[in-house]
């Protein structure tokens, strides 16, 4: 299990990335914009260098939300493996059982 303070770490830097998803959109539209000036360009590029580091979508990592674990991440259900397959087994997952053959 992960330190509380690096889950809560994760948890800021996501609303930072929501807080910033639409004017980093405008931006980043515009700096791509190839029908738009080259300085145009060069000023949207220097806008979104001066962004927060944090309004970056990969600056946060994807974590289980029971117990905050990073890897083995199953993103359609949202929690890590060891955690699925607990809730599996005791039934709390609708529509999943566990194979055998």
């Amino acid at each position: 299990m992960p330190k509380k303070s690096v889950v809560e770490r994760n948890l800021s830097k996501i609303s930072v990335y929501h807080k910033y998803l639409v004017e980093r959109s405008e931006i980043r539209s515009i700096a791509r914009d190839k029908k738009a000036t080259l300085e145009e360009r060069f000023k949207a590029s220097m806008k979104l260098a001066k962004m927060p580091r944090d309004s970056s979508p990969c600056r946060s990592k994807k974590r289980c939300n029971v117990s905050g674990r990073s890897a083995g991440y199953y993103g359609f259900f949202g929690v890590s493996r060891i955690v699925l397959r607990s809730l599996a087994l005791a039934g709390q997952m609708p529509g999943v059982r566990k194979a055998s053959w």
